[in-house]
Order: structure tokens, then C-alpha cells, then sequence
């Protein structure tokens, strides 16, 4: 219920019957547009929360993707180091740097 209005007093100071119907005929679309508002508002709301998770994850994913590509840097130069010296390497070393160059180019992949 959103509120009341009373149609039904008695004497000279009631509500003429004409606009009683009136009333009753526009009451409940009164309602439906006062409910309709409050809805919207509580959408408007909820749009506003999304958009500041939304710019926190960004926030999130932009800070950890900077975190990560120093450390990830500074991986990759060792990789390529260690694959100049690949006629040095056994072929057991060989395959794991191999490997790790790998997943190390998946990750750089992620960084793009």
C-alpha cells in the first residue's frame, strides 16, 4: 500500500460522487506510477553499484597485470640468456627451458 485517500465523507465538506469515480479511476494508476518511480530509482541504484564494482575490478586487474610484469620481465631475460647457451645444455636442461619459454610466452601473451 502506498497510501490512502478517502473519498466517503458525509455532508457539505464530501467528495462529490463525480469526483469520486474520477478518483477511483486514476487511484490505482496513481499507484502503478508512484511504484513505477520508486522501481526506476531502485534500478538507477543498483546501475550505479555495477559501475563502481566494475571500475574496482578494473582498478584490481590493472594493478595485479603491473605487479606481475616486472617479476615476468626479468623471467623472460633469463629464459632468452639460457637459450644462447643452449649448446651448452644437456637435453634434459634443454627441454625444460624450452618449457618454460613456453608458458613464459603464454604469459607474456596475457600481458597484452
Amino acid at each position: 500500500m502506498i497510501g490512502i485517500i478517502a473519498t466517503d465523507a458525509v455532508g457539505k465538506l464530501g467528495v462529490p460522487a463525480e469526483t469520486r469515480e474520477t478518483m477511483e479511476v486514476f487511484a490505482p494508476q496513481i499507484a502503478i506510477a508512484i511504484e513505477n518511480a520508486r522501481l526506476y530509482r531502485k534500478m538507477q541504484q543498483q546501475m550505479e553499484e555495477l559501475k563502481q564494482n566494475d571500475a574496482k575490478r578494473r582498478e584490481l586487474i590493472a594493478n595485479v597485470s603491473h605487479d606481475l610484469r616486472t617479476p615476468l620481465t626479468s623471467l623472460h631475460g633469463y629464459i632468452e640468456t639460457l637459450l644462447m647457451k643452449e649448446n651448452d645444455l644437456t637435453e634434459a636442461e634443454r627441454h625444460n627451458i624450452e618449457l618454460v619459454s613456453r608458458f613464459d610466452q603464454q604469459l607474456q601473451d596475457l600481458k597484452k
